[in-house]
């Protein structure tokens, strides 16, 4: 009951978060969310989920997020090309499963 509510409310947040995008950009096309997939999983990762299951805190979740839009406003105040941005948040992403790939290891 409280894994399905969970995916309910999952649900109903997401639903919120596309009007709110739909509204700000007076329309809306499905190519427009392509980055935010991977912005979300690099924040989620970042901020210390475990990829191969476990629990995280709401503590690391946020500071996943404030250290992954410092990365993108720092990157955007020196003129780097959105294009290479996504890159650099594959490569953090990847730092990020490697480092946790390694911890889980030892």
């Amino acid at each position: 009951a409280v894994e399905f509510g969970t995916y309910v409310a999952s649900g109903l947040c997401a639903g919120i978060a596309a009007l709110v995008l739909t509204a700000q950009l007076t329309s809306f096309f499905p190519s427009e969310t392509g980055d935010m997939l991977l912005l979300a999983i690099v924040v989620a990762v970042f901020g210390g989920t475990n990829l191969f299951g476990g629990q995280i805190g709401v503590a690391g979740a946020v500071a996943g997020a404030l250290i992954i839009a410092i990365l993108e406003v720092t990157l955007s105040l020196h003129y780097v090309d959105p294009y290479l941005v996504t890159i650099v948040e594959g490569a953090v992403l990847l730092l990020a499963v490697t480092l946790a790939a390694r911890e889980r290891e030892a």
